[in-house]
């Protein structure tokens, strides 16, 4: 099925450039300069790509025609199609090969811009139409983009650009919402010294209750006993984030 929405938004992406600059009953079509700055491209398609874009407003006009029902810009119905392609994920991990790394993950599923009160900004180059508090958030992008470096390796301004911070959620700060931290042993001064620096009372909970396996792959037993044999097959690493549109 996923195949198939990404055949649809091809087509509507061509259809986005065909239509782009029209000015037609209901107004004009979204820019041509919209369409690039939101990344809208075929890599796969380059050919087709350039024979539309060397078409004269004219010959866009004539195929429009056909096209013309009561219907919203093609550019706008790529942004929905978007929305659903980004309720799903593949079992695999795409970005480190790891098999069924999405049921290693623990998180929410957010899709950037579907509902307002949420406060977002982008660790990557965005228009900033899409990405109002660019300008406010310099600093926080540029240590969140070390840290990410650090952690994972070399990453290019395409993945930066995949990657989005949920900072408010109706005025109110993601970590309001933080209940309990669950962290490895070995990692429980760390986050306690950051707790204390940023502030926040939250409860930390050792990872190890929960089946936690360190890098060695062997679970470490727990203060309450060994861990049993369900938690040792259900436990493990949170699998690193493969969408922009989480929390």
């Amino acid at each position: 099925m996923i195949q198939r929405l990404k055949e649809a938004r091809e087509v509507l992406v061509l259809l986005g450039l065909i239509e782009a600059d029209l000015e037609v009953s209901g107004g004009s079509m979204p820019p041509l300069e919209v369409i690039d700055s939101l990344g809208y491209d075929l890599p796969f398609e380059r050919s087709i790509v350039a024979k539309v874009r060397a078409l004269s407003a004219e010959q866009r006009m004539q195929i429009f025609q056909h096209f013309n029902i009561d219907r919203s810009p093609a550019l706008h119905l790529v942004s929905y199609l978007e929305m659903m392609m980004g309720l799903f994920q593949e079992t695999d991990s795409s970005l480190d090969g790891t098999p069924y790394a999405f049921y290693q993950q623990k998180e929410w599923r957010l899709i950037h811009h579907m509902r307002q009160g949420m406060s977002w900004y982008s660790l990557g180059p965005q228009p900033l139409f899409r990405d109002q508090l660019a300008p406010y958030r310099q600093e926080e992008v540029r240590r969140l983009r070390a840290l990410l470096r650090s952690q994972f390796g070399p990453r290019d301004e395409s993945y930066f650009a995949s990657c989005w911070v949920l900072e408010e959620v109706d005025g109110r700060l993601v970590s309001d919402y933080v209940s309990q931290i669950i962290v490895p042993r070995r990692a429980r001064p760390l986050v306690a010294g950051l707790l204390a620096r940023y502030g926040g009372d939250v409860p930390l909970l050792d990872a190890e209750e929960f089946g936690f396996r360190g890098s060695d792959g062997v679970a470490t037993p727990s203060p309450r006993g060994e861990v049993d044999q369900q938690d040792q097959v259900h436990g493990g690493h949170r699998g690193e984030d493969q969408h922009p549109e989480r929390a």
